[in-house]
């Protein structure tokens, strides 16, 4: 698990491609080897970037930390992408070979180049915006 929790925190960009990930704060940068150790994450207290590639691989987000404006990218994934948004607040993602369980503390969402499916769950929603994307 990568975990930022301090108060003030920089803003944190998870980037996520061919099943690892890269967690960069300010100067400081983290890569996962191997692309199976970890598998949950959680964000810092400010407006972290989670952004997606094609083969990103399968995690969740645990929290991505306190209301703020954290987001999930998906612009560079060019798979069929369906977006599941849980009443509860939590976001799932899959294009059928990755996923993105159940995640929380997520405010906006941004869409790939597919066809872009978005399923809201017993008034399912998000406190910030969604962008569909050119699919």
């Amino acid at each position: 698990m990568i975990t930022c929790t301090r108060a003030n925190d920089p803003a944190m960009n998870f980037d996520f491609t061919g099943g690892a990930v890269t967690v960069t704060q300010g100067a400081n940068r983290v890569s996962e080897a191997g692309g199976t150790r970890v598998e949950t994450l959680v964000g810092g207290s400010s407006d972290d970037s989670f952004i997606f590639h094609n083969g990103w691989g399968n995690y969740t987000i645990t929290s991505a930390g306190p209301i703020d404006e954290d987001i999930l990218d998906f612009s560079s994934v060019s798979a069929n992408l369906t977006f599941t948004l849980y009443k509860d607040g939590r976001v799932s993602v899959t294009d059928g070979k990755n996923t993105l369980g159940a995640s929380a503390g997520i405010e906006n969402i941004v869409g790939g180049s597919g066809i872009n499916t978005f399923i809201f769950e017993d008034q399912g929603g998000l406190d910030g915006y969604i962008e569909g994307g050119a699919g």
